[in-house]
């Protein structure tokens, strides 16, 4: 199990038991590489240990993450699965394809477009964990206060990335980027309390003193003033000057370098088949004939001609639309 767990070679199994053993042994390690990779998910889940920090989204860690990644998939799939449960096999198969698609998502280097308009891109993903994150203690409230200080880290470390990205080709459409910059204005304009990352001030538990209320308020309000949104200016010019004028004029997956690849790439893992885009997108076309044939004897059963005249009449059928806010909320 030791080999198994630092990456070596995984002896054949002696019975059933040691294999099971073996593999949620595994589970637990990747479980807890996780946690610590990501620790904004760890406080999420409730485990504190990592409350003062950020992900590390450096050139360098994210090298690290998809070597961690290929040695945990080689280490699952060393596991020997005979004589485990169905359970146990099927997890051990669904990490193998989940270690295999990050790994994918790795070579197709998508980690070098960390900016984009979408909840997860990181500088707005930074701003909506503040409503996810558990405020309890004053511990709690410490080391946010710590990772506020932190943060503008994490943003050099994006514009790092996107640089690569930049340099590679890997750049979001621009008509995004443009709306983004808007987007992070708001999180570097509002000052002290009014600023998002100011919310925890109003929900302090009732176990929380007035003394220490008052000095979280001050040291919260300080690094949200004098580092936090200092950080997100210098980060919206670059992403509004240096940036944004460079995206890409087509909005499509196919006009990156090796769009196609990456398409399919995001077929694979919406759809969890490998099958081609062309091929979901034939699929899609026929469901929807499919179902307008069966649209169709309905209508024509309600005394239409077809599914044309059915749909103008549904459309023109006042007694179908809500006439108010209380009659959408009764519907």
């Amino acid at each position: 199990m030791a080999a198994l767990l630092h990456g070596g070679a995984v002896a054949a199994a002696p019975n059933s038991a040691s294999s099971s053993d073996a593999l949620h042994a595994l589970l637990a390690a990747l479980w807890e590489y996780y946690l610590e990779a990501n620790p904004e998910a760890a406080t999420i889940l409730g485990d504190r240990r990592y409350n003062d920090r950020w992900t590390d989204v450096s050139l360098a860690h994210l090298k690290a993450e998809r070597t961690a990644t290929a040695s945990f998939l080689r280490r699952f799939q060393a596991v020997d699965t005979k004589g485990l449960t169905d359970e146990d096999k099927l997890n051990d198969q669904l990490m193998i394809r989940q270690l295999k698609s990050t790994l994918k998502g790795f070579d197709l280097k998508l980690y070098e477009m960390p900016i984009y308009q979408w909840r997860s891109s990181t500088p707005l993903q930074l701003a909506s964990y503040v409503g996810d994150f558990p405020f309890e203690t004053v511990k709690d409230y410490d080391d946010y206060i710590t990772r506020l200080k932190r943060l503008p880290l994490v943003l050099d470390q994006t514009v790092e990335v996107a640089k690569l990205g930049e340099r590679d080709g890997l750049m979001p459409p621009r008509y995004l980027l443009e709306k983004l910059a808007a987007r992070l204005d708001s999180l570097a304009a509002p000052a002290g309390a009014d600023n998002v990352f100011a919310q925890p001030l109003t929900r302090f538990p009732a176990s929380i003193s007035d003394e220490d209320r008052a000095r979280i308020r001050t040291e919260m309000i300080t690094a949200i003033d004098d580092v936090v949104r200092p950080a997100y200016r210098r980060f919206t010019a670059f992403v509004k000057h240096d940036f944004a004028p460079h995206g890409r004029s087509e909005p499509g997956l196919w006009s990156l370098p090796n769009g196609e690849a990456i398409y399919r790439y995001a077929v694979e893992t919406q759809t969890t088949t490998t099958q081609t885009p062309e091929h979901v997108h034939q699929v899609g076309l026929a469901e929807v004939a499919r179902i307008e044939a069966d649209m169709a004897v309905i209508a024509k059963a309600q005394g239409y001609t077809d599914l044309a005249s059915f749909r103008a009449a549904l459309k023109a059928d006042p007694r179908l639309h809500a006439s108010s806010r209380a009659d959408v909320l009764a519907r």
